[in-house]
């Protein structure tokens, strides 16, 4: 999490030095040079200063660990900057709309613009574009909706500096009110844009920003596909910052508060170990009459068989985290086996496979069975073990 930060603020304190540097010439050139665009979009600069301010607390505060008043984090304090963010940006907008308004309402005639703003523009759009396109590789990366939001708005500034571009080359034919007519659509431009930002900070504030449908679907194929698992009733999602919150409803069959925990602790290690950002998952139960425990002499019988399976492959080092249900059809079971570490991922996949098939093979009551692979560390102490080579 602190890299994340690290990562976060170097791209933004970048950003930033950009941002003076851009608003320092482009507020020069735009005086100098005759241009009431240039001067708003060195404003816009200037607003993005701000912003980075408050992003840069936004993301500062989103990373504090949890506590008794925040006991799901403070990953919305992101969200938040990101509004705050929005707002400055909106103010911008309008004062820039307001000023060109009155000088063209005004009627008097400017001189047009110096060749130098053309210059001045076009280095705007070329360092803007370069910030839009670091700045949002990294918002991806980390999931966070603030940095994306500053890549946005990067990316906003190249397209207002390009609509100065264009005002100030009309303003060369003889339209002196071209360059003030760019700082109204540059000043649109910016009031869309934190439109779009805060659309998005309130959905997540509210949580109304939910993970991407086809995620979901993933996540509810995913619980499906475990034993003991009759159907998903439900998936709701709540972003923290850049993780996720997951509220899951499945249903279940007529099983033990025990296997119940434990179907629980598979559930939270599958989408934790296939889906990023996903911090925390609370799995409801419902009832269904599809499923049953399976009495204690059966499962000793099963995992016996399954012992005596895993001990004729040479690198599977033990078996636990075992889990037998059954229904009208037979057997389902899921069971984690230990491989030496330094098996490389497709061998330890081909194991688990091979495990599976034999298993199948051998006992023909077993109608479905997941297999999990964990790296091999005899000293670690595990739970619901049924053998391992270093208790022999």
């Amino acid at each position: 999490m602190e890299n994340n930060y690290k990562a976060a603020r170097d791209i933004t304190l970048i950003g930033s030095a950009a941002n003076i540097l851009l608003a320092v010439i482009k507020i020069a050139a735009g005086v100098l040079g005759r241009s009431a665009a240039l001067v708003a979009d060195g404003m816009h600069s200037i607003s993005d200063l701000v912003s980075d301010a408050v992003i840069l607390i936004g993301i500062k505060v989103s990373v504090r660990p949890i506590d008794s008043s925040h006991p799901f984090g403070h990953g919305k304090f992101e969200a938040l900057s990101t509004a705050g963010t929005s707002i400055i940006l909106a103010i911008v907008g309008f004062g820039i709309i307001y000023e060109a308004t009155i000088t063209i309402m005004s009627g008097v005639k400017h001189l047009s613009p110096a060749p130098i703003t053309i210059v001045v523009a076009f280095i705007s759009i070329i360092s803007k574009e370069w910030l839009f396109q670091v700045t949002n590789k990294l918002g991806k990366k980390l999931n966070s909706s603030s940095i994306i939001a500053n890549a946005l708005h990067h990316r906003s500034d190249a397209a207002s500096s390009l609509v100065v571009l264009f005002g100030i080359a009309v303003s060369f034919l003889g339209l002196w009110y071209a360059d003030s007519a760019a700082a109204i659509i540059v000043g649109i431009v910016i009031i869309y844009e934190a439109y779009k930002i805060n659309t998005s900070a309130i959905g997540e504030l509210t949580d109304a920003e939910m993970m991407p449908t086809y995620t979901l679907n993933k996540i509810k194929k995913s619980v499906a596909d475990i034993p003991g698992i009759v159907s998903v009733n439900s998936v709701i999602t709540h972003k923290y910052g850049p993780n996720y919150i997951i509220d899951i409803s499945v249903a279940v069959g007529a099983i033990s508060i025990e296997i119940s925990a434990d179907l629980s602790a598979i559930i939270n290690r599958e989408l934790k170990s296939q889906f990023e950002h996903i911090k925390r998952v609370n799995v409801y139960f419902e009832a269904s009459c599809d499923l049953h425990d399976i009495d204690n002499k059966k499962q000793d019988i099963l995992a016996k068989r399954l012992i005596d399976i895993s001990k004729s492959f040479k690198d599977i080092m033990g078996l636990h985290n075992y889990l037998f249900l059954y229904n009208e059809s037979g057997v389902i079971a899921s069971v984690d086996i230990e491989v030496p570490g330094d098996i490389a991922t497709e061998e330890s996949h081909r194991i688990g496979k091979s495990f599976k098939s034999a298993a199948m093979e051998e006992d023909k009551e077993i109608k479905d069975l997941i297999v999990h692979i964990d790296p091999y560390h005899p000293e670690t102490k595990l739970t619901n073990v049924i053998w391992r080579k270093c208790d022999q």
